[in-house]
């Protein structure tokens, strides 16, 4: 699944929210461009006639430490006036007696309070044409004078545009939140979508599939979801098959535990009561009585056995044994069992000794329930073929029979416990039995790490086994 997950939500989101941002940003521009005739003043400044004035002002007094000549103190003055517009300078004494003054300003005498006077008025009610002076008391050659610098007021007209903080950072956090909203949308809505689809799972419906509408975690979150509620589905059925293989399991058992109990109780009541003719009845009776306690000690045998291989407690008795030895010595004993039952028996066991370190009790058992099985399941007259390879990573072994078809769901479920064939059973072609004998195969080869499987095509079956060296 992590071939799904290309872009990760967290860039995604991250992606939108600075998207959104920018696009609030331009809607935001936008409206203020188009409101800003409502929120237009209009003013009127002063502003850089004062301004000039009184940089005029400090410019000169930063400058008259440096001259030591008068003329040089006319040229600095004559220098200053130039950089404004319209402005005169002066350099009085203490009772207003210009004693220096720039090109163009022509009084001889100044009016200091009058001249402060007038510069109060027009900072209070300034107007074009109005004089506006700044007063300075300096020390120039060790003596007491004041600078003046006169200009004029000149009115400058413009345009202020209002700006309300609040109102506009509101405006800004609404249009960033309703577009954050609606790119963010299908998202909300496909986790409300997983929301509701767990809700439905946890209420029992296993049917419930979610669209994968994208490639991030939660198109991921949404994938692994479906397959969990896959999961439960087949869990939940294979329990339900499961269940019904336990009560076939008692079903055929009791029928199983019936039938040879019922023989032996009437052979055994017939012998109680002397009911018999001839002393080779009794004979008969008593080998009857005992071939139906066999049937029943291998039914409850099998119960035990597949009881302690799955309890998890097994210990092997692994030992050093030659495989090709040990299945030919069971071929040989099965073969008059196999021609009772009109089949033969083929087997290549290629080279021997073939040696392996399994449990050959266990081992055995195992190749007796695939033999035995094969042989039930045979078509009459028939053949079981037998099959053992060495290979570079273990030994392999194979009983091959032909026999009437099967399905696919059935051929999948030979291996599992309580399995007995049940639509063959229906066509009265195998004995009844608790199906337990390629489960007990099963779990043997896998005690011993190997590997176990059914090949099936058309009615050839191949039971395979793989075992580790």
């Amino acid at each position: 699944m992590s071939n799904r997950q290309n872009i990760s939500l967290r860039l995604k989101l991250l992606a939108t929210f600075v998207f959104c941002l920018i696009l609030s940003f331009i809607f935001f521009y936008f409206l203020d461009y188009m409101t800003r005739d409502i929120r237009a003043e209009h003013y009127t400044s002063y502003a850089s006639s004062k301004s000039a004035v009184k940089d005029q002002a400090e410019w000169i007094e930063q400058k008259l430490p440096q001259i030591n000549k008068n003329q040089q103190l006319s040229s600095l003055l004559d220098e200053a006036s130039k950089r404004g517009d319209d402005l005169r300078i002066y350099l009085t004494d203490v009772s207003g007696k210009v004693l220096y003054h720039s090109t163009g300003a022509t009084e001889d005498s100044l009016d200091i309070h009058r001249i402060l006077y007038e510069t109060k008025e027009s900072l209070q009610t300034p107007a074009p044409g109005k004089h506006f002076s700044e007063v300075k008391p300096i020390i120039v050659n060790g003596n007491n004078v004041y600078l003046v610098v006169k200009g004029t007021l000149y009115a400058e007209t413009g345009i202020n545009y209002k700006f309300n903080y609040l109102f506009n950072s509101t405006v800004f956090v609404t249009i960033f939140s309703l577009l954050f909203y609606w790119f963010t949308r299908n998202k909300m809505q496909q986790i409300q979508a997983i929301n509701n689809s767990v809700q439905e799972i946890a209420n029992g419906n296993l049917q419930i599939r979610l669209p994968l509408c994208s490639q991030d975690e939660l198109g991921t979150l949404s994938h692994n979801i479906n397959i969990m509620a896959q999961q439960l589905q087949e869990k939940i059925a294979q329990e339900r098959a499961v269940e019904k293989s336990k009560l076939d399991l008692i079903t055929n058992i009791s029928h199983d535990l019936r039938t040879p109990l019922t023989s032996i109780i009437g052979y055994l009541t017939l012998l109680t009561e002397k009911n018999y003719h001839y002393p080779k009845e009794v004979a008969h009776y008593i080998s009857s009585s005992y071939n139906k306690a066999g049937q029943l000690k291998k039914l409850i045998d099998d119960l035990f056995e597949y009881t302690w291989l799955t309890s998890g407690e097994v210990k092997l008795a692994k030992q050093n044994i030659d495989l090709h030895q040990m299945m030919e010595q069971m071929i040989v004993e099965f073969e008059p069992i196999a021609e009772k039952n009109d089949v033969t028996i083929e087997y290549q066991l290629g080279e021997a000794p073939v040696p392996v370190l399994v449990d050959p009790d266990k081992l055995a058992r195992t190749m007796d329930n695939l033999l035995v099985n094969a042989l039930k399941f045979s078509v009459k007259p028939g053949t079981i073929k037998v099959t053992l390879r060495t290979e570079e990573q273990g030994v392999s072994l194979a009983v091959i029979n032909k026999g009437l078809s099967m399905t696919k769901e059935q051929a999948n479920q030979v291996f599992e416990r309580f399995y007995n064939g049940a639509n063959t059973l229906e066509q009265g072609v195998m004995p009844r039995s608790a199906g337990l004998g390629l489960s007990i195969a099963k779990n043997i080869i896998e005690l011993h790490g190997g590997e176990i499987w059914l090949e099936h095509q058309n009615d050839d079956y191949r039971f395979c086994i793989k075992i580790p060296h």
